[in-house]
């Protein structure tokens, strides 16, 4: 059986948009609070959140998929378009066999499929802020 899960790993300044992406991709309201906070940083001190799904079949083809109002978003509209779109624009999609270990590009949104969260932490150099630095 294939591995479906995939972990999106999104810059600090990039959260309010990937949530907003997650509602279009997700199942409702809820899927605002996908990304959370920035609880994850490289050696340089750049923050990320990270979104795990297993499986993550909402995120199928989002690189090409055409984003479209949720049908639960009614007037006033929760989720803001404009910002899912640029999430979609900024997402950058790295599998295992392209590189031994990815690199976090500056403002993009990056997805890895089937690795465990703690592979992810590792090949992306991450670790997880000290809640008194938040």
């Amino acid at each position: 059986m294939t591995d479906t899960s995939m972990t999106l790993a999104c810059p600090e300044n990039r959260i309010a948009d990937a949530n907003n992406l997650a509602m279009v991709l997700g199942e409702g309201p809820l899927d605002e609070h996908t990304f959370g906070t920035a609880r994850w940083q490289t050696a340089q001190g750049a923050r990320y959140a990270l979104a795990r799904f297993e499986p993550a079949h909402w995120w199928q083809d989002v690189l090409v998929k055409q984003l479209v109002r949720p049908v639960w978003d009614s007037l006033p509209y929760k989720v803001n378009m404009a910002g899912a779109q640029r999430a979609q624009d900024c997402l950058l999609e790295w599998q295992i066999g392209f590189a031994e270990n990815p690199q976090l590009p500056d403002g993009q949104i990056l997805m890895l499929h089937a690795l465990s969260v703690a592979d992810v932490l590792n090949r992306l150099g991450l670790d997880q802020i000290d809640p008194s630095q938040a």
